[in-house]
């Protein structure tokens, strides 16, 4: 059910809130009308009334003393509520229902739906029914002038655009998701962008509209932030999660981009579930604008050749530290009728440095060891291989890192389809096999 009008009061003009909803009641087959009575036991209810704003058209305020003496609402909701209407991403309608100091707040300025110099209760019973019919229409015409707006999901009918589906976020991503929608939309005829609308919320809807897009796209974009986000019954592993899992398993199908801000400490979350989305292997820390190239750099790539049925060859990336197991990776290799090439030792630093960049560029699969080398080799390495992979034919058939032991920090540099193998006790062949073995697929 779409929550096309968000109605903000305090709890004390319950009242005032039925008055209005009984006179929206013709246009609910039309729009959705949210309120916190929506909000089901047990569920968190902060996310749940920043959800229902992120998606809604209009937003209504009931305002009375109590609505301005209101902790959550004076300090949350309605800040956000200014910005997004000034931002021109939904319409502020407010109604004063009792009289107050609302003219030392930031609503005085803002045109009202009824004649504020009348308050609501100050009205007779009649004349209140007149108000609210008026209110209502007005609410609907600012639903009717933003334009109609369908359910989430739509077909892609031009197969020379690239599907992106950029997931739902939590509300304090918003601005970000909103910003990397805008890019994306001046290259509307190469990038076809999912959704097309907003997620129906509540468990079975939304799991039936972004299966339909995943089932569409060619990249899945995520965006993360501090916060979990929000729960829901038929959804207990949270929204944020859910979309993350669920493009995991249609992957390498469909690709996968998360990005979070640089200076977000995974290590402050504190949510262990949403820890491990947020430090995937697929997570970039990085600036927004970096990011959103990086997805139009995605739609823009050349298919992947069709190669000839021959024997891959295989680059094993190794400090001098890591070279023994190495070698085995090179056996492996061997036993699998895979050319192996281990990186040039005992020469001048520039004929190394020449014949790195050969391998990176020529190589039909790559394997980076991180073992006994440290954070700092790794991510050079990495580093260098992305500045020249645009030399490349195209990519690699087979990216893997093979990591440990012993244990130690995560790399913080992610390759989409990029496999991480973790042998943090003990290196693992069979492992190292089950990768190779995707070659024969």
């Amino acid at each position: 059910m779409r929550n096309d009008i968000f109605i903000s009061y305090a709890r004390e003009d319950s009242n005032h809130l039925d008055q209005l909803r009984r006179h929206l009641a013709p246009y609910r087959p039309k729009y959705g009308v949210w309120d916190d009575h929506k909000i089901e036991h047990g569920n968190a209810w902060r996310d749940e009334i920043f959800g229902a704003l992120a998606q809604a058209r209009v937003a209504v305020l009931l305002v009375s003393a109590y609505f301005l003496d209101s902790e959550f609402i004076v300090q949350e909701e309605l800040p956000a509520i200014l910005k997004r209407a000034r931002e021109g991403r939904l319409k502020l309608e407010w109604v004063l229902v009792s009289a107050c100091a609302y003219e030392a707040t930031p609503i005085a300025p803002l045109q009202a739906a009824s004649d504020p110099k009348t308050p609501i209760d100050l009205l007779d019973p009649g004349k209140q029914q007149a108000v609210w019919t008026e209110v209502a229409k007005k609410i609907a015409d600012a639903c009717e002038a933003l334009g109609s707006r369908e359910p989430a999901s739509s077909a892609v009918t031009n197969s020379d655009r690239k599907c992106v589906l950029l997931a739902q976020v939590t509300d304090d991503m918003e601005e970000e998701a909103a910003q990397v929608r805008s890019y994306l939309a001046q290259y509307k005829d190469e990038v076809a962008l999912l959704p097309t609308g907003l997620y129906p919320q509540g468990g079975q809807a939304f799991k039936s509209a972004f299966d339909r897009d995943l089932a569409q796209a060619g990249l899945f974009v995520q965006l993360l932030g501090p916060r979990a986000g929000r729960v829901d019954i038929e959804l207990p592993e949270g929204y944020t999660r859910w979309q993350f899992e669920r493009a995991k398993a249609v992957a390498p199908r469909v690709e996968m981009m998360q990005w979070r801000r640089p200076d977000l400490d995974p290590s402050t979350i504190t949510n262990p579930a949403y820890k491990e989305v947020v430090t995937a292997e697929t997570v970039v820390a990085s600036g927004l604008e970096a990011f959103k190239r990086q997805i139009l750099d995605w739609s823009r790539k050349r298919p992947n050749k069709v190669h000839e049925l021959r024997a891959s060859t295989v680059f094993i990336n190794a400090d001098d530290r890591d070279m023994g197991i190495a070698k085995e990776v090179e056996r492996e290799c061997l036993a699998n009728a895979l050319t192996a090439i281990l990186p040039m030792t005992g020469a001048s630093s520039e004929a190394v440095r020449e014949d790195l960049t050969a391998n990176l560029v020529e190589c039909d699969v790559l394997v980076f060891v991180y073992g006994d080398t440290t954070q700092d080799w790794i991510r050079s390495q990495l580093r260098f291989f992305n500045k020249v992979r645009p030399k490349r034919e195209a990519p690699p058939r087979l990216l893997a890192i093979c990591s440990g032991p012993p244990p130690k920090p995560d790399i913080g540099i992610s390759f989409p389809n990029a496999h991480l193998i973790k042998c943090p006790d003990g290196w693992n062949m069979d492992q190292i096999r089950s990768v190779f073995s995707e070659l024969d697929k």
